[in-house]
């Protein structure tokens, strides 16, 4: 199903192991350069997490763009990924 979504509005879920900040870290850091791409860090009410999406999981979030350089999406709390702008997901 293709489905325009408008910027600010929750694209999807992020589906993944939940990791305190310490634990991810370290997971990230050790793990090979393929497998990166499905982690990322957040923090959610003054704390710090990770979401570890690296085995496949239900769900298209560990497929849509969050990169540092140019990403499509964010996350500003546990696992909700917003819109930064105006995107088509398939």
């Amino acid at each position: 199903m293709t489905r325009p979504f408008r910027a600010h509005e929750v694209a999807c879920n992020y589906a993944g192991q939940l990791l305190d900040y310490k634990t991810g870290k370290d997971k990230y850091m050790s793990s090979a350069e393929e497998s990166m791409g499905f982690m990322f860090s957040f923090r959610h009410q003054g704390r710090a997490f990770w979401r570890d999406a690296t085995d496949e999981v239900p769900g298209p979030g560990r497929l849509i763009n969050h990169s540092k350089c140019h990403p499509n999406v964010s996350s500003n709390d546990k696992a909700a990924m917003y819109c930064l702008h105006h995107i088509i997901v398939h």
